[in-house]
């Protein structure tokens, strides 16, 4: 199909914009369980810690170059047209890729749709409609116009690209990384591994994402954002020496990236050095990353120079991020007002549906609050989207806590077969084994904990434990 030549320019840039609203939306928080000085079983629920880095505000580190002079958009303006439309198809489509390229997305959102009005077998326009959809944070009718162009073009590569990132968008990671992965067999380019990178960044991956986000830095080796992509990636996973040389690299290609500058302000804070990751956070925001603006103020809370109402307002400014939205909540716990927190979480959800960091933050909230069965609910809704030992490691807190041993024991058991070096979760299956008079396993674990973990539990309170048997 000729249209092709227009439809294999829409491509994204994509970029990861770390910063500090985080570990929320990648790192499930756990609500961890200790012993007291007592030695009796008690809960010490962790207010979650200051965020960290995440990926860019929604609808997400993907941007669409269309003011650079090499946009894609442009070249596929300045080629002959693909089709021979009548003239009215024409000038709607025209039109609409200009309000597009100047970033009018409803005006070019309005053209595209009397496209499709005046003939619906026209399918060339779907992609630059779904594309000006998945801009505008409208996910799923994105997705349903990426859907009907790829029954009829199944083989277009490009197209398909976008449309996993558009899941992405969507916070579909899963699907994006089913999308996208099958394509890497004939369809070698950076964007590709750099989307792989981001999906398995944020489903816990890291071995795959750090090798995806590698071979794009090997792919493109002079251009700052994939740098920074990588050390932003590394710095999750708390390499901040690998991180910092990564963001150095990237600040010497793009120093006036506004992404790079936001990634280098968390590398920043995480050494540190907060008056300068201020001043890289200011930065970016003049260079128009929201997340820039919403990462300076959560570094300001967490230095106690900013107070809930400043945190307040974010989220007024900026209704639709849900990382403004979390910077809030994790004002209104700072300031023990768990209720009002909660309160928030469940207004957010019940206008923009179930996430992975509100259902983990809610789930918290509830298990402070002794709300184990409302809890459960929010864990079991982080399992629905992310298979994590986390998530089982949560929910298992929460059945011991409405006394179904059975199934808690079942539920540590596949958190510590996912993840079996973690000592909260080692220490976690063996009180459900004890729970279950599985004794001989039950002390084994102890024993481990006191060789392998000598400071996450007292020696005196594991020698206890061990003498019940």
């Amino acid at each position: 199909m000729k249209a092709k030549r227009m439809l294999s320019k829409l491509i994204y840039k994509w970029s990861i914009c770390f910063g500090l609203v985080s570990a929320l939306a990648s790192a499930p928080v756990l609500a961890e369980e200790t012993e007291n000085e007592a030695g009796a079983g008690g809960d010490v629920w962790l207010t979650p810690p200051p965020p960290k880095q995440t990926l860019q505000e929604e609808p997400s580190p993907l941007k669409q170059t269309l003011q650079e002079e090499s946009s894609p958009l442009k070249q596929a303006l300045q080629e002959e047209p693909a089709y021979v439309f009548d003239w009215e198809i024409s000038s709607f489509l025209e039109e609409g890729i200009a309000y597009h390229r100047e970033g009018e997305l409803a005006g070019a959102i309005a053209l595209y749709e009397r496209c499709r009005q005046h003939d619906a077998r026209r399918i060339e326009v779907l992609p630059y409609l779904a594309l000006a959809l998945d801009q505008q944070g409208r996910h799923e009718d994105s997705l349903r116009c990426y859907e009907e162009y790829l029954l009829q073009e199944p083989d277009d590569d490009l197209v398909r690209f976008n449309s996993a990132v558009a899941l992405a968008h969507a916070g579909d990671f899963v699907r994006a990384a089913e999308v996208a992965e099958p394509m890497l067999e004939r369809y070698q380019r950076e964007p590709l591994y750099t989307l792989l990178g981001v999906a398995h960044l944020h489903l816990g991956h890291k071995e795959l994402a750090l090798q995806y986000l590698k071979k794009a830095v090997e792919l493109q080796p002079e251009k700052g954002g994939v740098y920074s992509n990588l050390g932003s990636a590394q710095l999750q996973w708390g390499d901040v020496a690998e991180a910092s040389r990564n963001l150095s690299r990237a600040l010497q290609l793009a120093p006036d990236d506004g992404a790079v500058l936001n990634n280098a302000g968390a590398v920043l804070e995480a050494k540190g050095k907060r008056q300068l990751a201020v001043l890289a956070f200011q930065e970016a925001a003049k260079r128009g990353i929201t997340s820039a603006e919403i990462n300076e103020l959560a570094l300001d809370c967490a230095l106690g120079q900013a107070d809930t109402l400043q945190a307040a307002q974010c989220a007024d400014k900026y209704p639709q991020l849900s990382q403004a939205r979390l910077l809030y909540v994790w004002a209104l716990l700072a300031d023990e007002r768990p209720q009002e927190a909660a309160e928030e979480l469940e207004r957010w959800q019940s206008e923009h549906g179930e996430d992975m960091a509100s259902c983990v933050y809610l789930g918290n909230i509830y298990y402070k609050m002794g709300h184990y069965a409302k809890a459960l609910g929010q864990y079991r809704a982080v399992l629905s989207v992310q298979d994590t030992p986390e998530a089982h490691y949560n929910i298992s807190l929460c059945l011991s806590k409405l006394g179904q041993a059975e199934e808690a024991g079942q539920e540590a058991r596949r958190a510590y077969e996912m993840s079996a070096q973690r000592p909260e979760i080692i220490y976690n299956l063996a009180r459900c084994c004890e729970a279950l008079e599985n004794y001989g396993e039950a002390q084994k674990l102890y024993r481990r904990l006191a060789a392998e973990y000598p400071n996450f539990i007292d020696p005196q309170q594991l020698e206890k434990h061990c003498r019940r048997f």
